[in-house]
């Protein structure tokens, strides 16, 4: 019978998936989504020329955690004609734990998870905003204080990179003008 012997990669292999920070906001002004350029394996970091955030059509997708899933992720939304969260998340098949998916898609946010389940973020008929990863606490505060346009998205950064150590720039920040009315699923 073999023990499974302690180390830091099995014992903290989880929770360095998580770094990065990701921020989504909707506002009357457009639909803007941001994140850093991070990637670590918890002793060392390298900033990446690779994006965490794409636009495919009207639709804004980005990732925390794993790359692997990231990057399949873009791929899947790529190839696809019309892009959709509900159509990725029926179809998406991986293995890969610790990642989330954030989407803005026909002017509504969407959280899809590991266990691809697609959460929409509440709006108020002004506004909606989230923030996920290790930084993605410091951020939503910062959103929580100024929600306006794709200045706050940089300033939630910012403030994740000052509080967090896993979340550094330069920021990647993409946006969309709004096509319609704001619409509250409230």
């Amino acid at each position: 019978m073999g023990t499974k012997r302690w180390t830091w990669d099995n014992a903290f292999a989880r929770v360095l998936n998580k770094v990065t920070c990701l921020v989504g906001l909707i506002t009357v002004g457009g639909c803007y989504m941001g994140a850093d350029s991070i990637s670590t394996d918890g002793g060392t970091y390298v900033l990446s020329a690779t994006p965490k955030v794409q636009q495919f059509g009207d639709v804004l997708v980005g990732f925390c955690g794993s790359w692997r899933v990231g990057q399949d992720a873009f791929k899947m939304f790529g190839r696809m004609q019309r892009p959709s969260v509900h159509k990725f998340a029926e179809s998406f098949k991986t293995r890969e734990e610790e990642w989330t998916i954030l989407v803005i898609e026909n002017e509504r946010l969407y959280e899809v998870g590991e266990d691809l389940s697609v959460v929409e973020v509440m709006s108020d008929g002004e506004y909606a905003y989230t923030a996920v990863g290790t930084g993605g606490d410091v951020a939503l505060g910062s959103l929580f204080a100024d929600h306006i346009d794709v200045s706050s998205v940089t300033t939630a950064l910012s403030a994740a990179e000052a509080h967090c150590v896993n979340v550094h720039g330069p920021f990647v920040v993409i946006e969309t003008e709004r096509l319609n009315d704001f619409r509250p699923n409230k």
